[in-house]
């Protein structure tokens, strides 16, 4: 029987041989009587390496398997793992789930391999992904919605390595002035909408428009889903929706630590929080500032082409 794009399923015009890779990027595979041409998935985290974080309501990496969040119920507090279908939230587990009630999001399960799980067990605080029975939804996609000073924790966080270069690509909705602080951790390294903060003026990067350390510009709201590409470097730079804005953040001595922690939504100061959604935050280890083009088209074309 011939091998030219016959089978069960034919996915492109032709195909070559058993579990031969082709130009079109389709793989002849041989199982199901030997007729089914099967077509190759990229995913980001396999394509764009080195992430020492990886959050997303969507499937991430290819061999990943664990779940994307762990949601509680309003009704009786149980909880369950929500996985993916066809690498995109399983929302039919979730919302048959929760029911008519609410649903709040526990644990964000870190899908880059090094497990790094945010946590929030108290539920006064948890963010919300479902209300009255229905999925929060941004330009169309589930988000998890931090409103009302909900945050969750990592305790300890290792972003890169001395000197301590790293790049962050978030996709969030602000909705609030002011409360646009992402992340934060104990020892100030944080990111806003606005840029990075690393203590003080001399020791790391801030905005160049407050005298207070991390102060938040409060005459812009990103309201709205955006895409935030943060390079943390000797040469850092800050991209929304790929316009730069990095005159806002200035340099530093960056050689000052790592992480100690990471709080998602808020840190231990009620003034520095995130009024907002999220759907995917994304940290990278160093060496992966050269990839920030080809990474922001990537999400974005995921997220209904943000910009």
């Amino acid at each position: 029987m011939s091998d030219w794009g016959k089978g069960v399923i034919n996915d492109i015009g032709w195909g070559q041989g058993a579990n031969n890779d082709i130009g079109w990027g389709s793989i002849y595979d041989k199982s199901n009587a030997g007729e089914t041409l099967l077509k190759a998935e990229s995913f980001f985290l396999d394509t764009f390496t080195g992430a020492s974080l990886g959050l997303s309501l969507v499937r991430l990496r290819k061999e990943y398997t664990g779940s994307a969040i762990k949601v509680r119920r309003s009704s009786d507090n149980n909880e369950l793992d929500i996985g993916f279908v066809n690498n995109e939230l399983d929302t039919a587990s979730l919302l048959d789930f929760v029911g008519s009630g609410n649903g709040f999001v526990s644990i964000w399960y870190d899908q880059s391999g090094e497990g790094n799980n945010l946590l929030q067990t108290l539920a006064s605080i948890q963010p919300q992904i479902v209300s009255n029975g229905s999925l929060i939804l941004e330009n169309g996609k589930p988000c998890i919605d931090f409103l009302g000073s909900k945050f969750m924790a990592l305790d300890s966080f290792q972003a890169g390595e001395f000197p301590y270069d790293y790049i962050t690509y978030a996709v969030v909705s602000q909705k609030q002035l002011g409360k646009n602080y992402i992340y934060d951790s104990s020892n100030r390294h944080a990111l806003t909408t606005d840029g990075f903060n690393f203590g003080d003026v001399v020791n790391g990067l801030i905005k160049t428009v407050s005298s207070g350390n991390g102060v938040s510009q409060n005459n812009v709201l990103q309201n709205g889903q955006i895409l935030i590409s943060a390079l943390q470097s000797e040469q850092s730079t800050l991209h929304i929706n790929n316009v730069d804005k990095s005159d806002i953040v200035i340099e530093g001595n960056i050689d000052q630590g790592s992480f100690t922690d990471l709080f998602l939504g808020t840190r231990i100061s009620a003034t520095k929080i995130w009024s907002g959604n999220m759907q995917e935050i994304i940290i990278f280890k160093s060496g992966q500032g050269q990839q920030r083009i080809q990474a922001q088209n990537n999400i974005n074309a995921r997220y209904n082409n943000i910009y």
